[in-house]
């Protein structure tokens, strides 16, 4: 495997695997909500062109 670590390092518990991977698609633009992928529907998400527009991140305004 060049492109993924592997399927169960045991420095990191299996659910952020699935919260690393929605991250991802989510600021890619490849899912709308940042929560959307997971062990049942993994299968179904074909990756192409993202279909959202990427979320823009403000900082905080100053105190």
């Amino acid at each position: 495997m060049q492109s993924m670590p592997v399927p169960n390092p045991p420095d990191i518990e299996f659910d952020a695997h699935w919260k690393v991977t929605n991250f991802l698609l989510w600021t890619n633009g490849y899912i709308d909500v940042p929560y959307g992928v997971d062990r049942q529907n993994a299968s179904q998400l074909t990756l192409g062109t993202p279909a959202y527009p990427r979320p823009t991140f403000e900082p905080a305004p100053a105190h």
